[in-house]
């Protein structure tokens, strides 16, 4: 009985949403100034979108692979966001600013550290222009 209790905790974190009390999706959709550095120590000043997935968020920039994020799925951070597992793993904390708009920090196992937030007043329909 107790391996089924953990392999349907484990099947469960995939889909992990939002705690109670916790903003949804659509609060964090919009365009974020990132900064700080990658992995590689190289420094990160860029823009990235974070759009509703679901139950969940997508963060894409316009370099590197779109990355699913997903709220806290072991339930240790009401206001945690994470993406992937192992060494590949991201882990996000997020609270508001002065105008209840979202503001991000983020570290990986990699060596990576970043905040996001919010870049303009109208950063939840502002678009994410990669030529420029």
């Amino acid at each position: 009985m107790r391996g089924g209790a953990a392999l349907a905790f484990v099947l469960s974190a995939g889909t992990a949403t939002a705690q109670p009390g916790v903003p949804g999706p659509p609060w964090f959709a919009g365009l974020y100034e990132r900064v700080g550095r990658d992995g590689t120590a190289q420094a990160l000043d860029d823009l990235v979108r974070i759009a509703p997935l679901g139950e969940n968020l997508m963060l894409t920039a316009c370099t590197g692979p779109d990355l699913p994020l997903r709220f806290d799925p072991y339930g240790l951070r009401e206001n945690a966001i994470v993406s992937g597992m192992g060494p590949a793993t991201l882990t996000c904390l997020f609270h508001n600013d002065g105008y209840n708009r979202p503001v991000i920090n983020c570290s990986s196992d990699e060596g990576a550290r970043f905040t996001l937030w919010p870049v303009v007043a109208d950063f939840r329909t502002a678009p994410l222009d990669c030529a420029g």
